[in-house]
């Protein structure tokens, strides 16, 4: 599985700072200096006065590794704490900065163009993307209009020649499964908050990860502990990192920043 492949790459622990669990993101700062954030997911069926989070009010006392193990063993916000902590302590798995490439929606206009796309997960720039590509299906557990719903996602995917699929699936846990049903050799956008900027999703046939990197964790925690959509967030850049990029190297002199509304 991913997870277990990307926690197998965390050689070091380190003390935690903060924990915020908000209604939309869960956000982990860590003592030296690094962040990550999550889509927050609430525990399943849960009863009225059962915690839902183990050791609430002392998560900042634990280590980083052993909240990154609620990837594995928790429920609802657990998960989501074990998910912001993996990605704060994978944010410095490779050099970001000498990476970065354009974002979430260039990629998939650049790469889409004239072609069939499958994108898992409603965004807000789907309009902008069906009208610049050649069909899009887009798979949602609750559809809107011209979306098609979750459970036909696995029908569909092998037809399409450019697969996006929201990183949600990874926090709750149906990525690797969509994964499996894209055809092979067909490239991969893996996209959102909660992508996990680690090569070790390349080795899994991701091709693209659009992600976020925290640089302003007093501002990020302010907002999501107010209740933030993505739009509302402040204090993360967006990047993208693409497998070719990582393989062949990157000029820092190539870099282009980028806001991150389009996401």
């Amino acid at each position: 599985m991913i997870v277990d492949d990307i926690l197998a790459t965390i050689r070091a622990d380190c003390p935690v700072r903060a924990v915020w669990i908000g209604q939309h993101w869960t956000a982990v700062a860590l003592a030296d200096g690094r962040g990550g954030m999550a889509s927050s997911l609430s525990a399943p069926g849960e009863e009225h006065g059962h915690p839902q989070v183990r050791e609430a009010g002392r998560l900042h006392t634990l280590s980083a590794l052993a909240l990154a193990s609620y990837v594995k063993d928790g429920q609802g916000p657990e998960v989501s704490v074990g998910w912001a902590v993996l990605n704060a302590l994978v944010s410095d798995t490779i050099d970001v900065a000498a990476h970065a490439q354009a974002d979430a929606l260039d990629y998939l206009l650049t790469h889409g163009a004239g072609r069939r796309v499958a994108l898992v997960g409603h965004f807000p720039f789907t309009p902008r993307l069906r009208a610049g590509v050649g069909h899009l299906d887009v798979f949602e557990l609750a559809p809107g209009a011209g979306d098609l719903p979750a459970s036909e996602a696995p029908a569909r995917l092998p037809a399409a020649d450019l697969v996006a699929i929201t990183s949600m699936t990874l926090v709750n846990g149906t990525c690797d499964a969509l994964i499996a049903h894209c055809r092979p050799g067909v490239p991969i956008l893996l996209l959102g908050p909660s992508t996990p900027l680690s090569p070790v999703l390349f080795a899994h046939g991701v091709d693209a990860l659009a992600g976020v990197i925290v640089c302003d964790m007093d501002a990020l925690a302010r907002t999501i502990t107010q209740g933030a959509t993505f739009q509302q967030v402040e204090g993360v850049q967006k990047v993208t990192l693409t497998r070719a990029a990582w393989s062949s190297g990157v000029s820092p002199s190539e870099v282009r920043g980028e806001s991150h509304a389009n996401l």
